[in-house]
């Protein structure tokens, strides 16, 4: 069922797609010291800040004892390293396909685990002692008139489009920010009654080229500043990181 979450703040600093532990250290702090002077007072993180290969469909290697644990511990170094530069900020974790690929490999692999919420990722990485509010997939963020979730179940597999913030527009005629597609662009239009509606896809903050995907010329790093009118309009600054420099 489909689900809806108002964001209060204003100021946001939206960062996806870091797919711990092949996040992109140089350009994760690119972005946070943006927000730090931007003075953002909300962070978004937009999905798969987990890469979760052991339990994806993806065919890799077979982790070795202690891959899980770390990855849930570099994780949460992660989370402990933002709260230290953001303290006041709200933090929101969408659910993205990598995260919620623990759920379903708990499903189909440990199915007497499921019900058990230890073993779900906001319990599993103790999400509360740093103050992250995690929504699954079905939740869409409100954030004044523009609406956010992850992107997969928006804008999926071989049907993604080549300019993926038309393909949000597309599929959901409202405005829209999503991450997921690792690319970015956006994309405006009016209707009728002179009404703009813009859609926006964001770039990712991890490795471009995963083993999974080695030879993927398409994706870009990036993340977006989105400020909201007390009317509830607002403007989305989507940047990319070139070279080790915002543009």
């Amino acid at each position: 069922e489909r689900k809806f979450f108002r964001v209060e703040r204003k100021n946001i600093l939206w960062l996806s797609d870091i797919h711990i532990p092949n996040q992109n250290n140089e350009a994760i702090e690119l972005a946070v010291n943006y927000g730090l002077n931007a003075n953002v007072d909300c962070i978004i993180l937009g999905g798969d800040i987990m890469d979760n290969t052991p339990f994806t469909a993806h065919d890799a290697p077979p982790p070795s004892p202690d891959d899980v644990r770390d990855f849930f511990e570099m994780t949460q170094q992660f989370l402990e390293w933002l709260r230290a530069k953001f303290p006041k900020a709200h933090t929101i974790w969408i659910e993205g396909n990598h995260d919620n690929w623990l759920m379903r490999w708990l499903m189909k692999k440990a199915p007497i685990l499921f019900n058990d919420p230890y073993y779900h990722l906001p319990q599993r990485l103790d999400l509360k002692k740093y103050n992250v509010d995690f929504f699954t997939q079905e939740v869409i963020l409100q954030i004044g008139k523009l609406n956010a979730s992850h992107g997969h179940t928006i804008v999926k597999g071989v049907f993604a489009p080549v300019n993926a913030a038309r393909g949000a527009f597309v599929k959901t005629k409202s405005n829209y920010i999503i991450g997921h597609v690792h690319t970015t662009s956006q994309h405006i239009e009016s209707n009728i009654k002179g009404e703009q509606i813009g859609c926006y896809s964001v770039g990712c903050l991890c490795e471009l080229s995963p083993s999974y995907d080695p030879h993927n010329t398409k994706h870009n790093l990036g993340f977006a500043h989105i400020q909201v009118g007390d009317n509830g309009n607002f403007v989305v600054h989507n940047k990319m990181i070139i070279n080790g420099k915002i543009v």
